[in-house]
């Protein structure tokens, strides 16, 4: 009993003297690449592009969408949205854009004409009034310039307008219709009325000339609303006196 009681302290006594690494144990998992990156990761990794949005609100375009730009992760859902006419460049590729040139409007210069129509006319017969105070003139304008309309008061050019652009209108100088008489003495600055159906307009004079008989270029039609008084010059029957006057 002796003998096995010391054989079995030996054999213990053996245990304890073994070294530690006998009993160390390794436990190893699996690779860091075998495991799937959270999509919610905020981290900036040095190995990829800085500030990549890799979370899941990032809209992104995905490959063959027919850009010429390459999709690719963290490309913006719109690469071309850009403001018209100044050139962007995405992902180093030049977007297209188009310039539209501005448009100018310019206030026409065409001659502007009014026909006289059968409501124009007063119960009178008339197609209105001129009136001219610094001579004191008021007289009524009837259609066409023959001696039966220039009996009456003034007359008016049928071949001109009657209300925008160039009115034209012809008097007497002498006798008992001496309407026109004292239109020559007229001064830049005077003005000159005329009513019609169409309304009313006050014009002032800006010229006044003597010109041949022959002389027809004051019954030109204008862009701009104007007044032209014509009449005989006394005793000069090759010429004619004409008043211009512009409305205000």
């Amino acid at each position: 009993m002796k003998l096995k009681a010391l054989l079995t302290a030996l054999m213990l006594s053996a245990l304890l003297v073994l070294p530690a690494s006998a009993y160390d144990m390794t436990i190893s998992g699996a690779d860091q690449a075998d495991f799937a990156r959270a999509t919610s990761d905020d981290t900036i990794y040095v190995t990829e592009s800085n500030n990549q949005n890799l979370s899941k609100d990032t809209a992104v375009v995905p490959p063959n969408m027919g850009y010429t730009a390459s999709a690719t992760v963290g490309t913006l859902l719109n690469p071309y949205a850009a403001t018209w006419g100044v050139s962007s460049t995405v992902s180093g590729t030049a977007v297209s854009t188009t310039t539209y040139a501005s448009t100018t409007y310019s206030t026409s210069t065409s001659p502007v004409f009014t026909s006289v129509s059968s409501w124009m006319y007063y119960a009178n017969g008339s197609l209105g009034t001129l009136t001219i105070p610094s001579i004191g003139l008021s007289v009524p304008i009837y259609e066409g310039t023959d001696s039966d309309s220039l009996a009456l008061g003034a007359g008016h050019f049928e071949t001109t307008s009657i209300w925008s652009g160039n009115v034209c209108l012809a008097g007497h100088n002498r006798g008992v219709t001496n309407h026109f008489g004292l239109i020559h003495t007229l001064t830049t600055g005077n003005t000159i009325t005329l009513e019609t159906a169409m309304g009313s307009r006050t014009y002032t004079v800006t010229s006044v000339s003597k010109v041949l008989e022959t002389d027809t270029s004051m019954l030109s039609a204008t862009s701009g609303n104007q007044i032209t008084l014509v009449t005989c010059v006394m005793d000069e029957s090759e010429y004619r006196w004409v008043v211009t006057a512009v409305e205000v």
